[in-house]
């Protein structure tokens, strides 16, 4: 066995932590700070968490509040503007994934040069480290408050370009299950239902290891128990905790990478700009279904984390896991894929896309062609229906 294993942001996790950010931003050398987020992070006005505190501490700072779901690129190349004209050396990045790839893909710009595009995977190497950038997670799913990717869409290729590098990950990541607490039933149950795609990919991943199966296999467990009581329950603090906890565990084991669910996912929302955790969720039990003959006892395994009796048979073990995954999004209310607006017909154009996107498949425990990705995406069209 031979593995490498390197996590270079600090994580500080707990309630409350994030009334240490003003320190710690002091400590990063930070005294001019863009802090990047969206407008729902605003109307809630959990931007007061840190913004009271950088001005008591006398931290300069200027917000960025135009990221969008599934950011585009314009969105970094206005805050690459913001970041220039206010003379920023630091970024904060308050919210979900969206909010965190935007500050990562203004960073390598800041440092790097050039345009977001030419750092693509494949096409050009980020050499500079981007300026010191502390994450602050409002959602339970992302995970990209450790990771070294940052996701943004290109609107006319219509696709999502990867951009990946340990020198974009955040110099630290405050983990406060507090701010939380204003998500909706319905982003509870997206947010985190991205993340239990995270920890499964990871643990069926070719390039998993014991970390990162530790990580994703608890991760697993964490969310499959918590996120009923989550989203049933938004004031519940023990769930709220147990669910951040998952969705950080697997944000680390992204380290094994992704596959088919999230490329799959990719493609969906870069034609359909569906919400990213809703594309993972509807794809989690059919790519499961094609991907478990490659690895029953991985599948076995996620069934058991996920409650389900252990009946003395791998192969009938794995298939509970497709089962309680279905079970799991009929309980949470995920809309079929069918309600979500996408056409049918837009399928194969889909399928399309993500079988182009060969990078985002290397980590599937099997090959999947494009005549296997539209059977999965027409097996999920109707999945839910009754």
């Amino acid at each position: 066995m031979k593995f490498s294993f390197y996590l270079p942001t600090r994580i500080e996790y707990g309630m409350g932590i994030v009334s240490g950010l003003a320190n710690e931003a002091r400590i990063l050398g930070i005294k001019r700070a863009l802090i990047v987020t969206d407008k729902g992070i605003m109307t809630v006005g959990l931007d007061k968490a840190i913004t009271e505190q950088l001005k008591r501490d006398k931290i300069e700072y200027e917000i960025y509040s135009e990221v969008g779901t599934n950011p585009p690129i314009e969105n970094v190349i206005r805050g690459i503007d913001i970041y220039k004209e206010f003379r920023a050396d630091g970024m904060i990045a308050l919210g979900g994934g969206s909010s965190m790839d935007v500050a990562k893909s203004i960073g390598v710009v800041i440092t790097n040069g050039g345009s977001i595009e030419e750092y693509e995977v494949g096409i050009k190497e980020i050499e500079k480290e981007i300026p010191p950038l502390i994450t602050i997670p409002t959602t339970a799913g992302t995970g990209s408050e450790v990771t070294e990717d940052a996701v943004i869409t290109d609107a006319e290729r219509k696709l999502k370009m990867l951009i990946s590098s340990f020198k974009i990950c955040p110099a630290l990541a405050l983990v406060d299950p507090m701010l939380t607490k204003s998500m909706s039933p319905g982003l509870t149950a997206a947010t985190g239902l991205d993340a239990l795609s995270h920890s499964i990919e990871a643990y069926v991943s070719v390039r998993s290891e014991p970390f990162t199966n530790a990580l994703a296999i608890h991760s697993i467990a964490l969310i499959g128990k918590y996120i009923r009581k989550a989203v049933s329950n938004g004031d519940n603090l023990e769930a709220r905790d147990k669910m951040m906890a998952g969705s950080l565990l697997a944000g680390v084991a992204q380290k094994a990478g992704c596959g088919a669910i999230h490329t799959i996912a990719h493609a969906l929302s870069a034609h359909t700009n569906i919400h990213h955790g809703i594309a993972c969720a509807l794809l989690l039990p059919t790519v499961s279904g094609f991907n478990l003959s490659s690895c029953p006892d991985r599948y076995s395994d996620i069934a058991h984390a996920l409650g389900k009796p252990i009946t003395g048979s791998t192969e009938q073990d794995a298939f509970q896991a497709v089962s309680a995954l279905k079970e799991l999004l009929i309980d949470l209310k995920v809309p079929s894929l069918s309600k979500t607006g996408i056409e049918e017909s837009m399928i194969p154009t889909i399928a399309e896309s993500a079988a182009n996107d060969r990078a985002g498949m290397r980590a599937n425990p099997c090959k999947i062609e494009r005549v296997g990705i539209e059977k999965i995406l027409m097996n999920s069209y109707s999945l839910l229906d009754s």
